[in-house]
């Protein structure tokens, strides 16, 4: 008489969220790594120059994510830092151009801004103001902040 087994294999996956660590200079908060840099470019060289280190400059959340870069701006510095916001496409529609989601920090401005003068496009964090949003024109020179998101999504079978 012959038994016959039955085996049953079970395969188990888990899917997690994790952090990787930061690029080698770049600040963690939360699930973003950021860097601060000192060199100063118009705003398109600043997205050209985070997108050099596989980053974009810095689409800015909520408040706690200002107030962070508030602090760490003024640590480092300098007469204005560049975010990833802009009204160029239509004025004093404020939008960030990485996600194209509309700027929603509207009590975060310095004194008199939006600027709403022609040719004030791009937005930076304005050192003059304790590092407050500022309507700058896009060839002015300031720092670039850029950003890389540290958060994916990794299949662990």
């Amino acid at each position: 008489m012959l038994k016959y087994g039955i085996v049953y294999t079970v395969f188990a996956v888990a899917v997690v969220t994790v952090a990787a660590d930061c690029p080698a200079g770049f600040i963690l908060n939360l699930n973003s790594c950021y860097k601060l840099f000192n060199n100063t470019f118009t705003w398109p060289e600043s997205i050209s120059f985070c997108n050099a280190f596989n980053t974009n400059l810095v689409t800015i959340e909520d408040d706690t994510e200002l107030a962070f870069l508030m602090t760490k701006a003024a640590e480092v510095g300098g007469a204005g830092f560049w975010t990833g916001g802009s009204d160029a496409l239509e004025q004093d529609q404020w939008i960030w151009t990485e996600t194209g989601e509309i700027l929603t920090l509207t009590g975060k401005w310095a004194p008199g801004e939006p600027d709403r003068t022609a040719g004030k496009d791009c937005l930076g964090l304005w050192g003059d103001h304790g590092y407050l949003l500022g309507a700058w024109a896009c060839n002015s020179l300031l720092q670039p902040i850029c950003e890389v998101s540290i958060e994916g999504t990794e299949v662990i079978g």
